[in-house]
């Protein structure tokens, strides 16, 4: 279960970024049709439904995997944000904080871990059996239901319109919803159906109870429902007049006034902010052509961007899952520095802190990197299989992985220069090749 938690808390990792890109499309796309948006919320739920993607150099998420299940076996704890400034503030504290005690026999990370996967599970049972009760106890409510026409029906155990049921949908109304009122609202609902709105939003409520835990889920999950009724709001209002809208309007009032949502009812008329969808209805216009080719490429950019995770070379991946039990040896080569500060040998009581430092490893990769003139810190690091790996800070500009050059972030590189800037030893005569 340790690994699905890794992987269930990654993917919504990765969906949040994908959250916020829709959130800030929704404030600059205002005039667009709301399918786009139910279409955007679709692209959160493929995220968080496929455990996989696709590596893209467009990718705009920092970190295609920012806990790695290696953090269980991690002499120092770290987490890979993509984000190297966040990385630099949270992984000293969690270092600090979950590192194993000499002679421990349980590792924090471990127990932490074991626990929080538990916690995970409970609250998903937790979402899923009141998903459960709910839909059990409207199921018994709506039995005492009086067929209209076809499959429009009445109840008064109900004060506002819904539809109910996926493979049979039912439309329910209460019995207090005048006849006035009632062409609108049949319209509506039968605009779900069509649309497929039902399986739309128990799917959400579904994938929601399974990322509970996450803020930026629920925000999706709630903007999502709300898109879906503006959206039902203009396919129904495309085929009415000036006078027609206003009845529509009036429709909404008298559902909403009454109207108590209810999560397990997948679409009901007077759902979310009245006033709001009113006021959508009054000034809707048609929207122009190229706003909505727009809006098109805009869904397409996102899911390029945000659907996609960065690409990740071998070495960079070798770097961020180094563990201190897989090195046998490590030499430390400065330059320039002074003659007997160019060279220096590691016992492997350092081996740890060296495979910190590595795991931290992050950067774009870089085709054709540019010569430069500064310093370089570099590592040789040997492995229990035998492989020879070479590490290096170029100029606090590149970090150099055996062979692959990655730009990195400044204020990493440099931290490396306290605590590996000089060696203790001048550098002898067999260097393993390297040229400086």
């Amino acid at each position: 279960m340790t690994e699905l938690f890794f992987t269930v808390i990654n993917l919504s990792i990765q969906a949040g970024w994908l959250v916020l890109a829709i959130v800030l499309l929704r404030l600059l796309l205002r005039r667009v049709p709301r399918w786009i948006f139910v279409l955007l919320w679709g692209m959160v739920g493929l995220r968080l439904a496929v455990p996989f993607s696709v590596e893209s150099a467009w990718s705009l998420i920092p970190s295609a995997e920012t806990i790695s299940p290696s953090v269980l076996h991690m002499d120092v704890p770290q987490i890979r944000t993509g984000l190297p400034i966040v990385n630099q503030t949270v992984n000293p504290v969690i270092g600090e904080a979950l590192a194993p005690a000499v002679g421990a026999s349980a590792n924090p990370v471990q127990v932490l871990t074991a626990v929080l996967s538990w916690i995970w599970m409970a609250g998903t049972l937790g979402m899923l059996l009141y998903l459960g009760i709910s839909w059990g106890k409207l199921s018994h409510r709506l039995r005492t239901a009086v067929r209209l026409q076809d499959s429009v029906y009445q109840s008064e155990q109900v004060r506002s319109p819904f539809v109910f049921g996926f493979l049979h949908p039912r439309i329910i109304l209460p019995f207090s919803l005048s006849e006035r009122d009632r062409p609108f609202v049949i319209a509506h609902e039968e605009s779900h159906i069509r649309r497929g709105d039902p399986w739309i939003k128990m799917a959400a409520f579904l994938l929601l109870s399974v990322y509970w835990f996450h803020p930026l889920i629920w925000l999706a999950y709630f903007l999502l429902c709300r898109d879906i009724e503006l959206a039902c709001d203009e396919r129904v209002i495309r085929g009415l007049d000036r006078e027609g809208r206003a009845g529509y309007s009036q429709a909404l009032l008298s559902c909403g006034a009454v109207h108590r949502g209810n999560p397990v009812c997948p679409v009901a008329f007077g759902e979310f902010s009245v006033r709001k969808r009113v006021e959508a209805v009054l000034r809707y216009r048609k929207p122009l052509l190229w706003v909505t080719a727009l809006a098109v490429v805009a869904v397409a950019f996102t899911a390029v961007c945000f659907l996609t995770t960065p690409q990740i070379r071998p070495t960079m991946e070798w770097a961020q899952n180094l563990s201190a039990d897989d090195i046998v040896s490590a030499e430390l080569i400065v330059m320039p520095q002074a003659t007997e500060k160019q060279y220096r040998v590691f016992d492997e009581r350092e081996f740890a802190g060296i495979a910190a430092l590595i795991n931290g490893s992050h950067g774009r990769y870089v085709a054709e990197p540019e010569n430069l003139a500064g310093g370089s810190i570099l590592f040789h690091i040997t492995t229990s299989d035998g492989t020879e790996h070479t590490v290096s800070n170029m100029g606090n500009t590149y970090l150099y992985i055996d062979g692959d050059t990655f730009s990195a972030d400044y204020g990493w590189l440099s931290s490396w220069d306290a605590p590996y800037g000089e060696g203790n030893a001048p550098l002898p005569e067999q260097t393993h090749g390297y040229i400086f």
